[in-house]
């Protein structure tokens, strides 16, 4: 009896940052900063060896990393401001992964041997809000996402 050898490693990371702010008067002023930042890897490896009596060898790595940060503001008053800024990461460290090692021997005739890694990495940024005044009023949104993550298979 044949059998399929698999080797499987996945993972899903997610980080979630939500601010509201306010504020009414004379003068009136608000602001956020806040940041969601993630960065899992997986990796998938196999060194060993695997000889005869397989169908396959799969060497799979799946990975899924979400950052999402939304920022509101709203400012009312004679003179006002308000400031958002938000920030959304996935960082390099999120790499996506999959290997059959350099001191691994498959012996597997007639078998298909398959590495594969998959990567989804997603960063959302939302900076919203404004400010209104009888004088001055000022604003300002900054939202930043960033994504730096690699998938690779050999």
């Amino acid at each position: 009896m044949r059998k399929s050898r698999g080797f499987i490693s996945t993972g899903d990371n997610d980080a979630t940052s939500e601010s509201d702010a306010g504020s009414g008067g004379a003068g009136g002023f608000a602001g956020s900063r806040l940041a969601a930042e993630v960065g899992g890897g997986v990796h998938a490896s196999m060194d060993g060896d695997v000889s005869g009596g397989t169908d396959s060898v799969s060497v799979t790595a799946t990975g899924a990393n979400d950052a999402i940060a939304n920022a509101l503001t709203i400012t009312v008053g004679l003179v006002g401001g308000a400031g958002a800024s938000s920030e959304a990461i996935v960082t390099s460290a999120a790499d996506v992964e999959a290997s059959i090692g350099d001191t691994a021997t498959l012996t597997v005739p007639g078998a298909p041997i398959t590495v594969t890694a998959t990567g989804d990495n997603n960063a959302e940024a939302e900076a919203n809000g404004g400010a209104a005044g009888l004088g001055l009023a000022i604003a300002a949104m900054l939202p930043t996402a960033e994504v730096g993550w690699r998938s690779a298979s050999g």
